[in-house]
């Protein structure tokens, strides 16, 4: 299939006719609505990005269908000059399927652009047999180290990526993030890729040094370098995770109008409670509250944030979810305050 083409569309030579039948259906809802997932396709996992849900095809079975929009203008023009991601999906997911590594079978790509900005791309392949849970982190290590000594290079490779197999042998899932190193991975790739790994926060921290050595994977010195560079990435997300609120994305939108900025969450309880005015409060406020329900999970006490600009004879504000003022004071700002507080140490690097 050449990807240059405005339009690409390449199905497995497997398929019977229904499924095909199916699959050129599903294609023709993409292209007429670019970024929701076919009818009858149920959602896994939904974001601003891409929806990933589960179907079926009439023959073959299960398959998980894997959709993207680019609704967003950095998404267009970063693959302007790159493959369409389900193109490149597809071919990382040969080349592990072909070194023996277990990973799903991709049954069909379709994707297009206009005047060369990348509209649509879709990747649909079969659902693993059996795949149940996560994979044991010694699984997850062995896994790695498979990839790696393949030419894999996988920079967002963590727990989620791996799916434990019935037989007892996991399975690599999604590898958009992929990349083919004909030559071999380097020492820092391989550092870098087993870091990423060992940031999952239910790994055993203790234990993973070890493990990396054990496994053949890292030699000490890289297992402890992996191990460091762990504690860093983990402490990064979390602080990305935070910062969220800031950004306009799946959970939260940001609109900017003349000397105002309005931070919202997309999804709330409500109507909501009663609004407040104040100063700079607010902003430490609004960071608290989305620190409490990362690092707590924490039910959010607030949906709205407005700051004007220091020319604008305005306060900022701030929506809550209680039903007056005295009783947001009285039993949320502590919380708030302490909670921002906890997030300035962690932006400085303090545990």
């Amino acid at each position: 299939m050449q990807e240059e083409n405005a339009a690409a569309f390449e199905l497995s030579a497997c398929l019977s006719a229904a499924d095909r039948a199916r699959l050129a259906e599903w294609r023709r809802h993409g292209e007429a609505t670019p970024g929701p997932l076919p009818a009858g396709v149920v959602p896994v996992r939904t974001r601003r990005v891409r929806a990933v849900g589960r179907g079926r095809l009439p023959d073959d079975g299960d398959v998980y269908v894997k959709v993207m929009g680019f609704p967003r203008p950095r998404d267009r023009i970063r693959y302007l000059f790159r493959a369409l991601p389900a193109v490149h999906e597809a071919r990382v997911l040969r080349y592990v399927a072909r070194r023996g590594i277990p990973c799903p079978a991709v049954l069909a790509v379709w994707g297009r652009r206009r005047r060369g900005l990348p509209r649509l791309s879709c990747l649909v392949t079969r659902a693993l047999p059996g795949s149940a849970g996560r994979a044991d982190p010694e699984q997850a290590v062995l896994l790695a180290g498979r990839l790696a000594d393949s030419g894999v290079y996988h920079p967002d490779f963590h727990m989620g990526n791996i799916v434990g197999g019935e037989d007892g042998v996991p399975a690599v899932l999604d590898l958009q993030s992929a990349r083919i190193k004909r030559r071999g991975l380097c020492r820092r790739q391989r550092v870098a890729m087993l870091a990423k790994l060992l940031s999952d926060p239910l790994w055993p921290t203790a234990e993973a040094a070890p493990l990396l050595v054990r496994a053949g994977v890292l030699s000490p010195g890289e297992a402890a370098a992996a191990v460091e560079r762990a504690a860093r990435i983990r402490r990064e997300e979390t602080l990305t995770r935070i910062r969220r609120c800031l950004r306009d994305g799946s959970g939260y939108s940001v609109s900017r109008r003349w000397g105002r900025v309005v931070y919202e969450r997309r999804v709330t309880n409500g109507p909501g409670g009663v609004a407040i005015e104040g100063g700079r409060e607010l902003l430490r406020w609004w960071l608290g509250d989305r620190t409490r329900e990362v690092l707590d999970g924490a039910e959010p006490a607030l949906d709205r944030l407005c700051l004007h600009a220091w020319w604008v004879r305005q306060r900022h504000r701030v929506q809550t979810r209680c039903a007056d003022e005295a009783e947001f004071r009285s039993t949320q700002v502590r919380g708030l305050e302490q909670a921002y507080s906890r997030y300035r140490a962690l932006a400085r690097g303090r545990p």
